[in-house]
């Protein structure tokens, strides 16, 4: 008697993304999508891992990887149509967990792998993970007592500053000192997630001011929310700065109406940068993410050139903004005594260029 063969499955991957891919033409065609093509493909490529993720579970291939791929995917649509506040990947980073869940049901139920089994473990998962972070959401921080640090540094004899922030992960807000004879002030949360390291030395007429955080875990970090920042500093006007700030994951929030700035980077890893740009000066800044959002405002009278690099990232800019290549300007770029570039690059997520409102 011969042995029964197993039924192989070809993967409906390609099939699927052709089908998508043709859809969202038609629907462009018609007038239903607007906007140029390739900027909607760059904002509906999640659904590649969603499709990646149901492929997966067609051709039997246990829980945790299509519950990841299909839970991302969604995720991040959702966040490029608007809907989502990235920050939710902070809550993701603690939600690690539910991968032992995917593994036991994947155990569980892998004696007998059949659609229906995998498609009620699939639909577990998935389920779990809404809930922790609507859960996520409601409850994080609350009840948490945690301990703080007042930062302050005096400018000494400096008359130009470098500063370097490295909170690693969390949120951080800098705006602007309101006195004259402090570099740098503010308050830190710390919980229980390590120490804060400071130094600070000045050479002929330049103060260098390093700022980090060290022995940082993810596991029991207080993120927090945009309303509850773990860090609060405020920067000199009264010199100009170099400044550079580097996050792992979280929210850095920089509002440098007011300072004058010589020289501007930004690193992060995974979550949304805000940077509100001066009211005049003319430097030039770098900001790269991996994955998230970068949100620039622009105020009145500033003008603006952005280098962007996309990757899979969607980008919106104003309607005035003038593109060439891989750069966007403002309408007065050419001719402003006060304006900034900024390379930007982000390999997933979103770049988002707006002006500044309420002024």
């Amino acid at each position: 008697m011969n042995a029964r063969k197993p039924r192989y499955r070809g993967s409906l991957f390609f099939p699927l993304l052709l089908i998508a891919l043709g859809l969202l033409f038609l629907l462009n065609n018609f007038g239903v999508l607007t906007g140029n093509i390739w900027d909607l493909v760059a904002r509906f490529w999640p659904l590649l891992l969603v499709v990646w993720g149901l492929d997966a579970v067609f051709r039997r291939e246990g829980i945790v990887g299509p519950a990841l791929l299909i839970g991302v995917g969604f995720v991040f649509l959702l966040s490029n149509l608007g809907y989502l506040a990235l920050d939710v990947w902070i809550a993701i980073i603690r939600l690690w967990p539910i991968l032992l869940v995917a593994i036991g049901l994947d155990i569980a139920i892998g004696h007998r792998r059949s659609p229906w089994w995998s498609l009620v473990g699939l639909v577990v998962v998935l389920a779990l993970l809404a809930g922790a972070l609507l859960a996520y959401g409601i409850t994080v921080d609350r009840g948490q007592a945690l301990s703080s640090e007042q930062i302050s540094q005096p400018l000494q004899a400096a008359s130009h500053a470098k500063v370097v922030i490295e909170p690693a992960v969390g949120s951080i807000l800098i705006d602007t000192l309101s006195g004259p004879d402090l570099l740098v002030s503010g308050n830190i949360r710390l919980g229980n997630a390590g120490q804060v390291s400071q130094s600070y030395s000045v050479t002929g007429n330049t103060g260098t001011y390093t700022l980090r955080r060290t022995g940082t875990s993810f596991v029991g970090y207080p993120f927090g929310t945009a309303g509850e920042w773990g860090w609060k500093l405020g920067l000199s006007a009264a010199i100009p700065i170099d400044l550079k700030v580097t996050m792992g994951a979280g929210n850095i929030d920089l509002d440098l109406t007011t300072l004058d700035l010589s020289a501007l980077q930004v690193d992060m890893g995974v979550g949304k940068t805000t940077l509100t740009l001066p009211k005049g000066g003319r430097f030039q800044g770098k900001i790269d993410s991996a994955i998230g959002q970068i949100e620039v405002i622009v105020p009145p009278g500033t003008a603006l050139r952005v280098k962007a690099d996309t990757g899979l990232a969607n980008i919106n800019v104003p309607q005035d903004f003038i593109k060439e290549g891989d750069f966007y300007s403002s309408p007065a770029y050419a001719t402003s005594a006060s304006r900034i570039d900024l390379e930007a690059s982000q390999a997933i997520g979103n770049i988002q260029i707006r002006y500044a409102t309420g002024d």
